[in-house]
């Protein structure tokens, strides 16, 4: 099974994805809530952000296992060295996307947007 060995090994560039694709995903899911949410005073935003932050946090764990693994992880880099950077700037990526969204839950914690 490759993808279960892929796995185990990690995938360098996983941070890179995970981390600023959690972020968008939850900014622009936060925007379309906006009007539903003062209008109902249902405030599902932070939670929305909270949930992109413990995404952005598996993209590091993953990129963090390409990195420690001996072969640096999975393909496509050509490169072991590579592919441990590519990893490691990976989780530095996942890890302030992480806390932009657990910044941005916590303001939507306190501001629900529907201020005026």
């Amino acid at each position: 099974m490759v993808a279960g060995r892929s796995l185990s090994k990690g995938i360098s560039w996983m941070g890179l994805l995970l981390g600023p694709g959690s972020w968008g995903a939850a900014l622009q899911a936060n925007f379309a809530f906006a009007d539903f949410q003062c209008a109902h005073g249902i405030y599902p935003t932070p939670w929305i952000s909270f949930a992109a932050a413990a995404v952005a946090l598996v993209g590091a764990a993953v990129s963090e296992q390409a990195r420690r693994s001996a072969e640096g992880g999975s393909s496509p880099p050509t490169g072991v060295d590579t592919r441990r950077f590519v990893a490691g700037l990976s989780v530095g990526a996942a890890l302030l996307f992480a806390l932009i969204n657990v910044m941005q839950g916590s303001a939507a914690l306190i501001f629900t947007g529907c201020e005026r």
